[in-house]
Order: structure tokens, then sequence, then C-alpha cells
């Protein structure tokens, strides 16, 4: 969307876009935010169930998670799937209350921008904004306005996720 409607891409466009967005992922590890690799590890040993929905791709979000050290995601859904149940679409929030058995209003989704927020409301899940890793301004008073748990470090989602709450 937001290279279409936002930045008014055409197809031709999004070929190049496409094609520079592949090169660079093939060849960068992106970091991973201090504390958060321990955050997971601890989630898991806890019992807690890590799914990732992305618009990058499963082979690099698995590459990634296993250079970070933390646990791989059981579940990933990515940029591969048609346009209508990538994110936004609450279908793949769906598809993991079905698969792992977990009730919507027993998970949290976190998301660091406003297609994560609106898959969650739509999907009847909770929601916590990774403030933490935005630095626009303007997305984030989005982010700290928008509704669900806003969070401005990775501690302060590991206090939300081990407190009960």
């Amino acid at each position: 969307a937001l290279c279409y409607q936002v930045l008014g891409f055409s197809q031709a466009d999004m070929l190049v876009q496409n094609e520079v967005w592949f090169s660079y992922m093939r060849r960068l590890i992106p970091p991973m935010f201090p504390g958060m690799a321990q955050l997971l590890r601890a989630f898991r040993a806890a019992g807690g169930h890590i799914c990732v929905v992305s618009h990058s791709w499963a082979s690099y979000i698995r590459r990634d998670y296993r250079s970070w050290g933390a646990p791989e995601p059981e579940l990933i859904y990515d940029w591969s799937l048609p346009a209508c149940f990538r994110k936004p679409s609450p279908w793949p929030l769906w598809e993991i209350s079905r698969i792992l058995g977990v009730a919507p209003r027993e998970m949290l989704m976190v998301d660091d921008l406003q297609p994560g927020r609106s898959m969650a409301r739509s999907a009847g899940e909770d929601f916590a904004a990774a403030g933490w890793a935005e630095a626009v301004p303007d997305v984030r008073l989005d982010m700290q306005t928008g509704g669900g748990v806003y969070c401005e470090s990775v501690s302060q989602l590991a206090n939300l996720l081990f407190s009960g709450q």
C-alpha cells in the first residue's frame, strides 16, 4: 500500500523496488534490537508461541532469527502469500489461532506500524506497539495514540508479557 498508494508506484516501479529490496536483503542481516533475543528465548521457554507476519520473506526471517540466537518462529506468514492474505489482512492471525489452538484474546500482536495494529483489531487480538523500533515522529505519535499498549522499550514489552496482564 505504501508504494502504490502513497508513493504512486507503477507496476514497473514495483519490479525495480522488489529487486532493490531483495538484493539488499540477500547481503544484509539487520541487527536485533538489544534484549529481544533474550526476551524471545524466555518467552518460548515459558511456553509462549512466536509467530511472524511480515512483508519480508520466510527464508530471510529464519536466517535472521538464527543469526541473532533467537528461537525460530513456529509459523511465518510472508510476502509470498497472495496480497489478500498479507498484512494487514487478519487471515494470518486467524490461521495462527486455528493451527496453535490459541484464542485471539490470548494472543498479542507486536508491531511497529499501523498495518499490524489494524490487523490485530480485525482479528480481535490485543496489540502492543513496538515504540523502540520507530524513529519517524508522525508514525511514533500515531502508534502512541492509536490504541493498544505502547512499549517504549523491549524491557517494557517483557514486563507486559510476563506480568500476566
